[in-house]
C-alpha cells in the first residue's frame, strides 16, 4: 500500500491489551501488570498512583496501520521500585513524627467549637500541615492524590449566606470610630462599677442591682457584637492587599491577641450566681470584663489623630489611667478592711479619722457610700504617691500589704510622672524652639549694631508669627512625608488659590499640580513694599491673607486695594515681546498690615512650562490678549519681533540643512578611507607573509640543505653528516659566515 508513508505486508498487528493494576503496597511488586501474591494491603492515605503495564498483544485481523511500540518493562520496574522506596520512607516518617493532638479540658472545648465553625463555613477545614511536611520530605510531590473539591470561600453558614466585600469594616471609616466609642463607654462602665459593686454593699440593694444588671447585659450584648465587628475588620494580608475573605479575616482575628481577649471578656462567668444567689460576691465573677481595657487605649490613640491638640489629649489620657488605678486600689483597701474587720485597729477603715462622728447605736457599716469611697480614695492616693502620711500598719499582713502598695505606687507614679513630663515637653517643644530662634535673631542684631527701628520691626514680626501660631516651618513639618502625599496635601490647600490666576484658567491640571508644589509663602510687615514701580518683574504674587494697596510714587495717594485672592505680577513673568513697560513693574504695591502672600518665581514657571508646550502656548496667548485689552503692548514692535524671529528660524533651517549635508559628505569620506585602509592592511599582511616564507627558505639553504626539500618518508632517516670543518671552528660558526643568497627583488 502506498501513499500513507507506511508499508506493511502480512496480517494486521493486534492492538495491545491494557490492564490497570490495583494500588500496590509497600511490600507489593508489579511485574508485567500482575500484582505479587505476597502484597500486603495498605491504608488508603498511603496508596499511590496506579501503574499501567502492557501485556503481550493477541493476534487480530489484518490491518495496514503501523505497530504500536511497547513500553520498556525495565523502566516500569525502576519507576515502581522508586515509588515503593518513597512510600517506605513516608511510613517511617509517619511513625517517627506523630501529629500532636490537643488534650485535656481545652482540647475537649476547642475540638467541637472548631468543628462547628468549619460547618458554618467560617473556618477552613482542618489541614494536616504535618502530613504536607511528610509528603515533601518523602519525595512524593510527583505522586498525585485525590483532592477534595474547593468550595466558594465567600460562603458562610452552611452556604446559605454569601459574604460580601462591602461587609468588611474599614478602621478608617467613621462608623468604626463611633462603634469604638460605644464599646469604650461600656468598658469604662465595667472598670468602674465591677470593683464598686464587689466592694460596697450599698450597690447590692434590690432596687439598684436590677438596674445595674440591665446595664451589664446591654454591655455584654455590645461586647458580643463587637466580636463580629473585630472579626470582619479589614487588615493588610501578606501580599499587602486588603483581605476580604471571611476565613482569612477570622484566622487573623483569632491569632491576634485582641481576639483572645474578646473571647475571654465575653465568657459568662457571672452565671455562677445561679448557684450562689444574688448576693455580694455576684459581681466579682465579672472581672473578666476588664479584658476590654485595650479598647480605651485604642479610642485614645484614634482620637489623638482627630483633635487639633493631641498633646493635651495625651496628658488627659495619662491622668485618666492614673485615677483609674487609684480607684481600683481604693476598692481593694476597703475590701481588705472589711474582711479584717472595720475599725479593728488604726490601719483599717476608717482608721484614726477625726472627721468621723458616730451617733448612738451606729457602726462603721452605717457610713454613707460617699463617705466610705471618699476616705478609701484619699487613702489610696496617699499610699500611691507617698505625699501624705498614712497610718502605720500594726499586723504582719498589713506590713506586707503596704510594702506591695509602695512598690506598685513607686512604679506607677514614676511611670505616670515620666509620661506627664514627656507629654508636657512635647507640647512645649515647638514654643521652645521658636523662642530659641528669637533669642538667636536678637543676639545677631545686637552684635551687628542694628538700629532700634529695625529691631522693633523684627520683634513685631516674631510677635505676629506667635499670634498666628506659626511656630513650625512648613517644610520642616512636611519633610518626613512621601513626595506623593506631600503633593496631595499641597494640592488640597493651594490648588483653589492658583485657579484664581487669569493666565492659568483652562490649562492642564498637571501643570497646576506642578506649580502648586513651587509656591512659596512670604510674610510682609505693615508699611512694607511688595514691589516698586520700575522693578524687574521676576515673581507672581497671590494674596492669601491680609490687604495690600496700590499707591503713588511718594505713597501719599492710594489708587486701589487688593484683598484675599487677588493676583498681580503675572504678565511680567511671561516674557511677551512688545510690552510697553518692558517686563517691569508698573505700580507700587504696599502692605497695609501683616499680609501673607504666595510667590511663584519666573524660573519655576518656565521650568514647569518646558514639560507642557501646549499649555505654554495657551498661557502666552492669554497674556497677550490681556495686554491688548489694556493697551499695554506695542503691536508694531511685536510684529517686527515676529518677523525677525521668522528670519532667524529660516536662517537656522538653512544652516541646519548645510550642516547635515556636510555631515553626510564627511561620513562618506570616512567610510571610503576605512575601505582603503582595510585593503592596504590586507596587502601588507600578504607581503609580510611572503617575506617570512623567503626568510625561512634562505635560512634553510644557508644551513647546507639541498635546493629541493626531500619528501617526507614513512621511515625516519638520520640526517646526512655535516661537512668537514677546520680545526678550531664549529659548524655553527661556519653557518654564521656562510653567504646568504637573497631571493627577494
Amino acid at each position: 500500500m502506498t501513499g500513507t508513508g507506511v508499508h506493511v505486508e502480512g496480517p494486521r498487528p493486534a492492538q495491545p491489551t491494557i490492564r490497570k493494576t490495583v494500588p500496590t503496597t509497600t511490600n507489593g511488586h508489579v511485574q508485567n501488570g500482575v500484582r505479587d501474591s505476597t502484597a500486603v494491603k495498605r491504608e488508603p492515605l498511603l496508596q499511590k498512583k496506579a501503574v499501567v503495564a502492557f501485556v503481550e498483544p493477541a493476534p487480530k485481523a489484518e490491518t495496514t496501520k503501523a505497530k504500536v511500540p511497547l513500553k520498556d518493562p525495565n523502566k516500569a520496574r525502576i519507576n515502581d521500585a522508586r515509588i515503593d522506596e518513597a512510600m517506605r520512607r513516608r511510613v517511617s516518617l509517619e511513625k517517627s513524627r506523630k501529629v500532636p493532638e490537643k488534650k485535656g479540658i481545652l482540647g475537649s472545648i476547642w475540638t467541637p467549637m472548631r468543628k462547628l465553625l468549619e460547618t458554618l463555613g467560617i473556618m477552613d477545614p482542618v489541614k494536616n500541615d504535618h502530613q504536607s511536611k511528610l509528603r515533601k520530605g518523602s519525595g512524593l510531590d510527583e505522586v498525585d492524590e485525590p483532592k477534595l473539591p474547593v468550595g466558594d470561600p465567600m460562603l458562610i453558614f452552611f452556604g446559605l449566606i454569601r459574604f460580601k466585600a462591602e461587609w468588611v469594616v474599614d478602621v478608617e471609616h467613621s462608623f468604626y470610630y463611633y462603634w469604638l466609642t460605644l464599646v469604650s463607654l461600656f468598658a469604662f462602665y465595667n472598670i468602674i462599677f465591677v470593683a464598686l459593686r464587689a466592694t460596697f454593699q450599698e450597690l447590692d440593694e434590690p432596687d439598684t442591682i436590677y438596674r445595674l444588671m440591665i446595664a451589664d447585659y446591654i454591655g455584654d450584648f455590645v461586647f458580643f457584637v463587637d466580636i463580629f465587628v473585630n472579626m470582619f475588620t479589614s487588615h493588610l494580608a501578606d501580599d499587602l492587599t486588603v483581605a476580604c475573605e471571611p476565613r482569612k479575616l477570622f484566622r487573623y482575628w483569632f491569632r491576634h491577641t485582641t481576639g483572645k481577649m474578646d473571647l475571654l471578656a465575653i465568657l459568662p462567668t457571672d452565671l455562677i450566681f445561679l448557684g450562689m444567689g444574688m448576693n455580694k460576691p455576684y459581681c466579682i465573677f465579672r472581672l473578666n470584663r476588664y479584658f476590654k481595657w485595650y479598647k480605651l487605649n485604642e479610642w485614645f490613640r484614634r482620637t489623638e489623630a482627630m483633635v487639633p491638640d493631641p498633646q493635651t489629649l495625651r496628658l488627659i489620657s495619662v491622668l485618666f489611667k492614673f485615677f483609674i488605678m487609684i480607684h481600683l486600689n481604693a476598692c481593694l483597701y476597703y475590701f481588705v478592711s472589711e474582711q479584717a474587720g472595720l475599725n479593728s485597729d488604726g490601719w483599717v477603715y476608717p482608721g484614726e479619722a477625726k472627721w468621723r462622728k458616730t451617733g448612738v447605736n451606729e457602726t462603721n457599716e452605717d457610713d454613707a457610700l460617699s463617705t466610705k469611697y471618699t476616705w478609701s480614695f484619699y487613702w489610696s492616693f496617699h499610699s500611691f504617691t507617698m505625699i501624705g502620711i498614712v497610718q502605720q500598719p500594726q499586723k504582719e499582713w498589713q506590713f506586707l500589704f503596704m510594702t506591695a502598695q509602695f512598690v506598685l505606687g513607686v512604679q506607677l507614679f514614676s511611670q505616670i510622672l515620666g509620661n506627664t513630663i514627656q507629654t508636657v515637653l512635647k507640647a512645649t517643644d515647638a514654643a521652645r524652639k521658636f523662642r530659641n530662634k528669637i533669642d538667636a535673631a536678637f543676639q545677631y542684631l545686637e552684635m551687628r549694631g542694628v538700629s532700634k527701628e529695625i529691631q522693633q520691626r523684627v520683634r513685631d514680626y516674631f510677635e505676629y508669627q506667635w499670634i498666628q501660631r506659626r511656630l513650625i516651618d512648613d517644610k520642616e513639618a512636611l519633610e518626613s512625608l512621601p513626595e506623593k502625599l506631600e503633593a496631595d496635601l499641597a494640592i488640597k490647600v493651594h490648588l483653589a488659590t492658583l485657579k484664581h490666576v487669569r493666565i492659568f484658567q483652562g490649562v492642564e491640571p498637571g501643570l497646576l499640580v506642578d506649580l502648586v508644589l513651587k509656591l512659596e509663602l512670604q510674610v510682609f510687615a505693615p508699611g512694607e513694599y511688595v514691589c516698586r514701580k520700575g522693578d524687574i518683574g521676576r515673581e507672581l504674587y497671590i494674596v492669601k491673607k491680609g490687604c495690600l494697596e496700590v499707591v503713588s510714587d511718594d505713597g501719599s495717594f492710594v489708587y486701589a486695594r487688593l484683598g484675599e485672592g487677588s493676583v498681580f505680577g503675572e504678565i511680567s513673568i511671561l516674557n511677551i515681546k512688545g510690552i510697553k513697560s518692558g517686563n517691569r513693574r508698573t505700580a507700587n504695591v504696599r502692605s497695609i498690615g501683616y499680609a501673607d502672600l504666595f510667590r511663584l518665581s519666573k524660573h519655576h514657571l518656565w521650568e514647569a512650562l518646558e514639560e507642557y508646550p501646549d499649555a505654554r502656548t495657551k498661557i502666552l496667548e492669554i497674556g497677550r490678549q490681556l495686554l491688548v485689552k489694556d493697551n499695554l503692548i506695542n503691536l508694531q514692535e511685536e510684529a517686527e519681533h515676529h518677523a525677525n524671529h521668522q528670519k532667524f528660524l529660516d536662517s537656522f533651517v538653512k544652516v541646519t540643512e548645510g550642516v547635515n549635508e556636510v555631515q553626510t559628505k564627511f561620513g562618506r569620506l570616512v567610510a571610503e578611507r576605512a575601505a582603503v585602509v582595510f585593503k592596504l592592511k590586507q596587502r601588507i599582511r600578504r607581503l609580510e607573509h611572503l617575506t617570512d616564507l623567503e626568510d625561512e627558505r634562505d635560512a634553510w639553504l644557508a644551513a647546507g640543505a639541498p635546493k629541493q626539500r626531500p619528501k617526507p618518508k614513512p621511515v625516519v632517516v638520520e640526517p646526512p653528516p655535516p661537512p668537514p670543518t677546520k680545526p678550531g671552528k664549529t659548524v655553527k660558526d661556519m653557518r654564521k659566515k656562510a653567504p646568504v643568497k637573497n631571493a627577494r627583488k
